[in-house]
Protein backbone atom coordinates (compact mmCIF):
# COMPACT_ATOMS: atom_id res chain seq x y z
CA UNK A 1 0.00 0.00 0.00
CA UNK A 2 1.27 3.38 -1.11
CA UNK A 3 1.57 5.79 2.23
CA UNK A 4 0.09 9.26 1.95
CA UNK A 5 3.45 10.82 1.88
CA UNK A 6 4.48 8.83 -1.14
CA UNK A 7 1.01 9.78 -2.75
CA UNK A 8 1.24 13.51 -2.48
CA UNK A 9 5.09 13.42 -3.90
CA UNK A 10 3.80 11.52 -6.90
CA UNK A 11 0.64 14.28 -7.29
CA UNK A 12 3.63 17.09 -6.77
CA UNK A 13 6.38 15.88 -9.28
CA UNK A 14 3.44 14.79 -12.11
CA UNK A 15 1.79 17.81 -11.77
CA UNK A 16 5.06 19.90 -11.94
CA UNK A 17 6.93 17.98 -14.60
CA UNK A 18 3.65 17.87 -16.92
CA UNK A 19 3.50 20.11 -20.26
CA UNK A 20 0.76 22.81 -19.62
CA UNK A 21 -1.47 21.44 -22.24
CA UNK A 22 -1.67 18.12 -20.15
CA UNK A 23 -2.03 19.44 -17.02
CA UNK A 24 -5.76 19.51 -16.19
CA UNK A 25 -5.67 15.35 -17.38
CA UNK A 26 -2.32 15.08 -15.17
CA UNK A 27 -4.44 16.51 -12.27
CA UNK A 28 -7.32 14.46 -12.86
CA UNK A 29 -5.32 11.46 -13.48
CA UNK A 30 -3.69 12.26 -9.67
CA UNK A 31 -7.29 12.87 -7.92
CA UNK A 32 -8.64 9.27 -9.38
CA UNK A 33 -5.37 8.02 -8.26
CA UNK A 34 -5.55 9.38 -4.57
CA UNK A 35 -9.32 8.20 -4.59
CA UNK A 36 -8.40 5.23 -5.41
CA UNK A 37 -6.05 4.25 -3.62
CA UNK A 38 -8.04 5.78 -0.16
CA UNK A 39 -11.88 4.95 -0.96
CA UNK A 40 -12.84 2.79 -3.82
CA UNK A 41 -9.85 0.40 -4.51
CA UNK A 42 -12.11 -1.35 -7.20
CA UNK A 43 -12.38 1.98 -9.30
CA UNK A 44 -11.83 0.39 -13.00
CA UNK A 45 -8.59 1.90 -14.74
CA UNK A 46 -8.13 3.73 -17.70
CA UNK A 47 -5.46 3.42 -19.99
CA UNK A 48 -4.07 7.16 -20.17
CA UNK A 49 -1.34 8.91 -22.07
CA UNK A 50 -0.18 12.08 -20.70
CA UNK A 51 3.69 14.05 -21.93
CA UNK A 52 6.63 14.52 -19.61
CA UNK A 53 8.69 17.12 -20.18
CA UNK A 54 8.43 17.12 -24.20
CA UNK A 55 7.89 12.32 -23.91
CA UNK A 56 5.06 11.01 -24.10
CA UNK A 57 3.65 7.58 -22.06
CA UNK A 58 0.92 5.82 -22.45
CA UNK A 59 0.01 4.24 -19.03
CA UNK A 60 -2.66 2.45 -17.16
CA UNK A 61 -4.17 3.97 -13.94
CA UNK A 62 -3.26 2.27 -10.49
CA UNK A 63 -0.62 -0.14 -11.44
CA UNK A 64 2.60 1.73 -10.72
CA UNK A 65 3.46 2.20 -14.01
CA UNK A 66 3.93 5.88 -14.19
CA UNK A 67 5.37 5.95 -10.79
CA UNK A 68 9.14 5.26 -12.33
CA UNK A 69 9.27 8.52 -14.32
CA UNK A 70 10.82 10.27 -11.19
CA UNK A 71 13.06 7.93 -9.98
CA UNK A 72 14.33 7.14 -13.76
CA UNK A 73 13.84 10.97 -15.05
CA UNK A 74 14.49 13.08 -11.96
CA UNK A 75 16.53 10.72 -9.50
CA UNK A 76 18.48 9.64 -12.70
CA UNK A 77 18.75 5.77 -10.57
CA UNK A 78 20.17 4.05 -13.58
CA UNK A 79 22.46 6.73 -14.72
CA UNK A 80 23.62 8.95 -11.85
CA UNK A 81 27.70 7.74 -12.71
CA UNK A 82 28.45 9.26 -15.70
CA UNK A 83 30.23 5.50 -17.12
CA UNK A 84 26.45 4.38 -17.16
CA UNK A 85 25.24 7.07 -19.46
CA UNK A 86 24.80 5.83 -23.17
CA UNK A 87 27.05 8.79 -24.72
CA UNK A 88 26.10 9.03 -28.40
CA UNK A 89 28.68 9.11 -30.01
CA UNK A 90 29.70 5.69 -29.01
CA UNK A 91 26.87 3.94 -30.68
CA UNK A 92 26.07 2.25 -27.38
CA UNK A 93 23.97 -0.90 -27.45
CA UNK A 94 21.81 -0.96 -24.06
CA UNK A 95 19.81 -3.84 -22.66
CA UNK A 96 16.45 -2.92 -21.11
CA UNK A 97 15.51 -6.72 -19.39
CA UNK A 98 12.79 -5.89 -17.40
CA UNK A 99 10.94 -2.45 -19.33
CA UNK A 100 7.25 -2.17 -18.70
CA UNK A 101 6.20 0.05 -20.27
CA UNK A 102 9.59 1.84 -21.44
CA UNK A 103 10.59 4.78 -19.33
CA UNK A 104 14.09 4.00 -18.74
CA UNK A 105 13.90 2.55 -22.86
CA UNK A 106 12.49 5.80 -23.88
CA UNK A 107 14.49 8.24 -21.90
CA UNK A 108 17.90 6.33 -23.15
CA UNK A 109 16.54 5.97 -26.79
CA UNK A 110 15.57 10.00 -27.02
CA UNK A 111 18.94 11.12 -24.75
CA UNK A 112 21.56 9.47 -27.18
CA UNK A 113 19.82 9.32 -30.57
CA UNK A 114 22.81 6.98 -31.71
CA UNK A 115 22.16 4.28 -28.73
CA UNK A 116 20.50 0.87 -29.97
CA UNK A 117 18.06 -0.12 -27.16
CA UNK A 118 17.09 -3.70 -26.68
CA UNK A 119 13.64 -3.40 -24.53
CA UNK A 120 12.14 -6.96 -23.18
CA UNK A 121 8.82 -6.91 -21.51
CA UNK A 122 7.43 -10.53 -20.87
CA UNK A 123 4.25 -9.07 -19.33
CA UNK A 124 2.00 -9.45 -22.89
CA UNK A 125 -0.57 -6.54 -21.51
CA UNK A 126 2.40 -4.22 -20.16
CA UNK A 127 4.09 -5.17 -23.51
CA UNK A 128 0.98 -3.65 -25.87
CA UNK A 129 1.95 -0.02 -23.77
CA UNK A 130 5.88 -0.84 -24.41
CA UNK A 131 5.62 -1.01 -27.70
CA UNK A 132 3.02 2.00 -27.91
CA UNK A 133 5.01 4.31 -26.15
CA UNK A 134 8.19 3.71 -28.31
CA UNK A 135 5.88 4.07 -31.60
CA UNK A 136 4.39 7.57 -29.83
CA UNK A 137 7.92 9.09 -29.35
CA UNK A 138 8.55 8.10 -32.58
CA UNK A 139 12.19 5.59 -31.70
CA UNK A 140 13.63 4.21 -34.68
CA UNK A 141 16.73 2.97 -32.43
CA UNK A 142 14.28 0.37 -29.97
CA UNK A 143 14.10 -3.02 -30.44
CA UNK A 144 10.87 -4.17 -28.19
CA UNK A 145 10.52 -7.89 -27.76
CA UNK A 146 7.55 -9.97 -25.63
CA UNK A 147 10.45 -11.76 -23.33
CA UNK A 148 11.56 -12.38 -20.32
CA UNK A 149 14.95 -13.76 -19.50
CA UNK A 150 15.98 -17.16 -17.08
CA UNK A 151 18.67 -19.08 -16.26
CA UNK A 152 17.08 -21.51 -19.13
CA UNK A 153 14.40 -21.63 -21.65
CA UNK A 154 10.80 -21.99 -20.43
CA UNK A 155 7.48 -21.07 -19.67
CA UNK A 156 6.98 -19.39 -16.24
CA UNK A 157 4.03 -17.46 -14.71
CA UNK A 158 4.18 -13.32 -14.19
CA UNK A 159 1.66 -12.44 -10.49
CA UNK A 160 1.36 -8.92 -11.09
CA UNK A 161 -1.65 -8.66 -8.68
CA UNK A 162 -2.44 -4.73 -8.96
CA UNK A 163 1.05 -3.00 -9.41
CA UNK A 164 2.68 -4.05 -12.60
CA UNK A 165 5.81 -2.16 -11.70
CA UNK A 166 5.93 -5.04 -9.02
CA UNK A 167 5.20 -8.43 -10.68
CA UNK A 168 7.30 -11.05 -9.58
CA UNK A 169 8.11 -14.36 -11.68
CA UNK A 170 7.40 -18.16 -10.53
CA UNK A 171 7.68 -21.65 -12.07
CA UNK A 172 4.56 -22.60 -10.36
CA UNK A 173 1.28 -20.23 -10.51
CA UNK A 174 0.58 -16.98 -11.33
CA UNK A 175 -1.89 -14.63 -13.17
CA UNK A 176 0.13 -14.78 -16.81
CA UNK A 177 2.25 -16.89 -18.32
CA UNK A 178 5.41 -15.96 -19.96
CA UNK A 179 7.82 -16.75 -22.06
CA UNK A 180 11.53 -16.68 -20.77
CA UNK A 181 15.06 -17.31 -22.70
CA UNK A 182 18.19 -17.34 -21.28
CA UNK A 183 20.44 -14.20 -22.55
CA UNK A 184 22.78 -16.53 -24.06
CA UNK A 185 20.80 -18.05 -26.22
CA UNK A 186 19.14 -14.56 -27.73
CA UNK A 187 22.41 -13.02 -28.11
CA UNK A 188 23.08 -15.95 -30.02
CA UNK A 189 20.12 -15.28 -32.20
CA UNK A 190 20.75 -11.51 -32.91
CA UNK A 191 23.68 -9.81 -34.23
CA UNK A 192 24.94 -8.45 -30.74
CA UNK A 193 28.47 -8.62 -30.39
CA UNK A 194 28.85 -6.19 -27.20
CA UNK A 195 26.48 -4.91 -24.57
CA UNK A 196 27.33 -1.64 -22.97
CA UNK A 197 24.97 -1.24 -20.24
CA UNK A 198 23.21 -4.12 -18.98
CA UNK A 199 20.37 -2.96 -17.04
CA UNK A 200 17.85 -5.55 -15.31
CA UNK A 201 14.85 -4.54 -13.08
CA UNK A 202 13.00 -8.51 -12.67
CA UNK A 203 11.92 -8.31 -8.91
CA UNK A 204 13.80 -10.75 -7.39
CA UNK A 205 14.78 -12.75 -10.71
CA UNK A 206 18.08 -10.85 -11.02
CA UNK A 207 20.10 -13.89 -10.24
CA UNK A 208 18.67 -16.48 -12.07
CA UNK A 209 18.83 -13.65 -15.17
CA UNK A 210 22.46 -13.49 -14.46
CA UNK A 211 23.13 -17.54 -14.67
CA UNK A 212 21.36 -17.02 -18.04
CA UNK A 213 24.12 -14.88 -18.98
CA UNK A 214 27.23 -17.01 -18.43
CA UNK A 215 28.73 -16.40 -21.82
CA UNK A 216 27.11 -13.26 -22.41
CA UNK A 217 28.49 -11.43 -19.38
CA UNK A 218 31.95 -11.56 -21.23
CA UNK A 219 31.03 -8.71 -23.63
CA UNK A 220 29.46 -6.64 -21.10
CA UNK A 221 30.89 -3.38 -20.22
CA UNK A 222 28.41 -1.88 -17.31
CA UNK A 223 25.90 -3.88 -15.47
CA UNK A 224 23.19 -1.62 -13.37
CA UNK A 225 20.07 -3.33 -11.67
CA UNK A 226 17.70 -2.90 -9.17
CA UNK A 227 18.65 -5.83 -7.04
CA UNK A 228 16.09 -7.78 -4.00
CA UNK A 229 18.10 -7.12 -0.79
CA UNK A 230 18.09 -10.56 0.26
CA UNK A 231 19.94 -11.40 -3.33
CA UNK A 232 22.24 -9.12 -2.73
CA UNK A 233 25.42 -10.51 -1.50
CA UNK A 234 24.70 -14.16 -3.88
CA UNK A 235 24.44 -11.66 -7.02
CA UNK A 236 27.82 -9.74 -6.37
CA UNK A 237 29.79 -12.59 -5.56
CA UNK A 238 28.52 -14.03 -8.97
CA UNK A 239 29.71 -11.13 -10.98
CA UNK A 240 32.65 -10.85 -8.91
CA UNK A 241 33.05 -14.62 -9.88
CA UNK A 242 32.53 -13.29 -13.43
CA UNK A 243 35.02 -10.19 -13.69
CA UNK A 244 32.81 -7.40 -12.31
CA UNK A 245 33.38 -5.28 -9.35
CA UNK A 246 30.69 -3.49 -7.41
CA UNK A 247 31.02 0.07 -8.45
CA UNK A 248 28.65 1.84 -6.39
CA UNK A 249 25.13 2.00 -4.43
CA UNK A 250 21.83 3.63 -4.59
CA UNK A 251 20.40 2.05 -1.17
CA UNK A 252 17.31 3.87 -1.15
CA UNK A 253 16.23 2.41 -4.27
CA UNK A 254 18.23 -1.06 -4.15
CA UNK A 255 20.40 -0.39 -6.99
CA UNK A 256 23.33 -1.69 -7.67
CA UNK A 257 26.14 -0.49 -9.88
CA UNK A 258 28.99 -3.18 -11.27
CA UNK A 259 31.99 -2.65 -13.56
CA UNK A 260 34.35 -5.37 -15.04
CA UNK A 261 37.48 -5.43 -12.92
CA UNK A 262 39.98 -4.52 -15.57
Amino acid sequence: MIELKEKLQIALWLFLHTLYKDKLLCLFTIIRHLIQYSFFPHLTPRDVMIALKGDIFFFREFTGEISMYKQIYINRIYDSHPDFRADGNTNAIVFDIGANIGIYTVRTAKTYANCMVYSFEPNPDVYARLKKNISLNKLNNVKPFPLGFADRKTTAYLDAEQSTVLGRISYEKGQTEVDLETLDLFVAKEPVHRIDILKIDVEGFELSVLKGAEHVLQRVKRIVMECDKALEQQVCTYLEDKGFRLLMKIPQYNILYFHPRN
